[in-house]
Parts: C-alpha cells; sequence; structure tokens
C-alpha cells in the first residue's frame, strides 16, 4: 500500500485530479476505448451465437485489431485513472471484482479471437461456430457486461 499512496501524492496525480484537461480527458479516453473495444467484441459474440451472418469472419479478424486497440486505451487510461485513488480502490469490491472479470474477460477473447484466425475457414458463413465456440462467445458477452457493471459500481460501492 505504501507505493499506491507514494503514487497519491505525485504532481502526476494531482495533474489527474487538478487539472483542467487531465481527469476529462483520461475519462474522455477511457470512454472511447470502451465503445470501440465493447462494440466490437460484442459485435465479435453475437456474430459467433449466430447473428449479423452478413459480417465475414475475415472482416471479424481485422476488426478485432481494432478491439484490442481500444482495450490498450483503456489499459493506459484506466492506469492514469487509477493512480490518484490507488489506495481507495485496492480494498474495494467492484474494483477488485472488474480487474478479475477483465483478466478472464481478456483470456476469453483472445481464445476467441485466435479460433476465428486458425478454424473459422472450415465454418460455414451462414450458420453460428460450433457449440464450444458459441458457449465462450456467450459467457464473453457476461464477462464483458460485468466489466462494465462493475467499473459503474465503483463510484457508489466502495466510498
Amino acid at each position: 500500500m505504501s507505493t499506491l499512496a507514494w503514487l497519491e501524492q505525485t504532481e502526476f496525480s494531482d495533474w489527474v485530479l487538478t487539472a483542467f484537461s487531465g481527469f476529462p480527458l483520461m475519462l474522455t479516453l477511457h470512454a472511447l476505448g470502451l465503445a470501440v473495444s465493447m462494440g466490437l467484441i460484442l459485435v465479435m459474440d453475437l456474430r459467433l451465437l449466430g447473428f449479423f451472418n452478413f459480417v465475414s469472419y475475415k472482416f471479424l479478424q481485422r476488426a478485432l485489431l481494432l478491439a484490442w486497440t481500444g482495450l490498450g486505451i483503456n489499459f493506459l487510461s484506466g492506469t492514469v485513472l487509477f493512480v490518484p485513488r490507488g489506495v481507495e480502490y485496492a480494498g474495494d469490491p467492484a474494483f477488485l471484482t472488474k480487474m478479475v472479470l477483465i483478466v478472464l474477460g481478456l483470456g476469453n477473447t483472445g481464445w476467441l479471437h485466435g479460433q476465428i484466425v486458425s478454424e473459422s475457414g472450415t465454418w460455414s458463413s451462414e450458420v453460428a461456430a460450433p457449440v464450444p465456440v458459441r458457449y465462450w462467445a456467450a459467457v464473453s458477452m457476461l464477462l464483458w457486461f460485468g466489466v462494465i457493471t462493475s467499473g459503474r459500481l465503483i463510484a457508489y460501492v466502495g466510498r
């Protein structure tokens, strides 16, 4: 905890909390990263479940690169938003839940992306993906909705 307390006392932390552009800029970047990544991951999940058959798996392969970029933006902006309140967030059940769900969601999304890259050439474009892939696509939606929900609850649960 001493490292988190030290980070809260840095000039960077002060900039995030008090500068005209600090917190609003980081929150805006976090929202944009969220919209890009979650929107594309939702399209992937729904496509794997058999919806949006007009979306090709080749397109999904390319679009998921953009989703990973959005997740990277979220990682960077989320880290910046964490610094000024690290001690508080480290004990917040909503924040901790969000972090666990993010790790699970990243692993799941990485596996699904790998399945699309390596296996989708053998799948019929008119039907849903194979049953195990559909199962993990449904889990993906639950995980990422959990991330969004727990992220919103941070403002209300831990304080």
